[in-house]
């Protein structure tokens, strides 16, 4: 009988419950239980960070008025007030170097994350979990691959768990 995907006292209850009925003994019910309870917890804050940024977003779409920032003949942006840290002002030319992550890539930083999440949480609660194990994920792969700069690391992280 498949286990409960709740994250409450009622849903662990039954998965220990069910376990037990399958002929488990109780202490490997209750760990496996424990670990369901994880991973729904898991894809439930995900889920909520995913639709937080989705959001965000969605606001600052509406907030976008097209009219106020000129763009010229070639459709890139002109010379306007913007903040300053544009690669223009700067006299840093722009990054295009970036690589989105292949299929294989993605399940390796999947995997790496959804470790590091669940290292997270065991370390000091739910807290910043998400955000604790995007960072240990993003210093991982930089030490598999130094020449990867941070900033792709982290993009490659943030593309690959807002995917889900």
């Amino acid at each position: 009988m498949p286990l409960s995907k709740g994250t409450g006292k009622e849903a662990f209850s039954k998965n220990v419950e069910t376990e037990m009925a399958a002929g488990k003994p109780q202490k490997q019910a209750v760990a496996i239980a424990y670990s369901k309870q994880r991973k729904n917890r898991m894809n439930k804050d995900t889920a909520k960070q995913a639709m937080n940024l989705i959001h965000a977003l969605d606001k600052a779409l509406d907030a976008w008025n097209e009219s106020s920032h000129k763009r010229a003949a070639n459709g890139q942006f002109g010379s306007g007030g913007g903040s300053g840290n544009s690669a223009a002002n700067t006299g840093k030319q722009p990054d295009h170097s970036y690589v989105s992550p292949t299929k294989e890539h993605k399940k390796a930083i999947e995997s790496m994350f959804t470790k590091n999440y669940q290292k997270a949480q065991n370390s000091s609660g739910e807290g910043n979990a998400w955000h604790r194990a995007v960072s240990m994920t993003v210093s991982q792969l930089r030490k598999a691959n130094p020449e990867l700069k941070e900033e792709h690391a982290y993009r490659q992280v943030k593309e690959t768990v807002s995917d889900e």
